[in-house]
């Protein structure tokens, strides 16, 4: 059981910016190389540090909400009108 904590909202803010900038340097990791590309440095291939980093941010989005205050309700429903905008506007689905 994961005991409750007092959470620094700044701290958490940082760290969750932290992890974006580093998913983002995997997502183009993968871009570029390729999903299937084995990464001598980590011993992993890209798509697994791709799982791992999406993880890290999931996590730190989730303390952040928490840490804020904010309602993971309206989290959720922003995400599904983004996807809404996405399917429209990359692939022309309404």
């Amino acid at each position: 059981m994961i005991e409750l904590l007092e959470m620094d909202k700044d701290l958490e803010l940082q760290k969750l910016a932290e992890e974006c900038g580093e998913l983002v340097q995997v997502c183009m990791k993968n871009v570029i190389w390729g999903y299937d590309n084995f990464s001598p440095k980590h011993g992993v291939y890209n798509v697994d540090l791709l799982i791992e980093e999406m993880g890290d941010v999931l996590c730190h989005i989730k303390r952040t909400v928490n840490a804020i205050g904010i309602d993971w309700d309206q989290v959720e429903e922003r995400a599904r009108v983004k996807a809404v905008k996405v399917n429209k506007y990359h692939y022309g689905v309404n």
